[in-house]
């Protein structure tokens, strides 16, 4: 935090922490000067594949351990 109080500029780019985070940097930082970089730019919309829900998680971590995702199974040491 000692380096946010020191700044004299800060950039936003547009990830979403920001939103959380620039209110609180601004207060830490009062002086510095918000430069946000998508002034000018045409954003566009961008969709987020859905989550998966517990069910998929699940199969994808057990095919993950019996080495049928990654074609290495575990316990058994990496070919050298």
């Amino acid at each position: 935090m000692e380096a946010v109080n020191a700044s004299q500029l800060v950039f936003r780019i547009g990830v979403p922490f920001e939103n959380a985070w620039l209110p609180r940097m601004t207060q830490l930082a009062p002086a510095a000067k918000v430069i946000d970089l998508r002034d000018g730019l045409i954003l566009r919309q961008v969709d987020l594949p859905p989550r998966r829900d517990a069910t998929c998680r699940r199969r994808a971590r057990s095919a993950h351990l019996a080495g049928t995702a990654t074609g290495h199974a575990h316990g058994r040491p990496y070919p050298r």
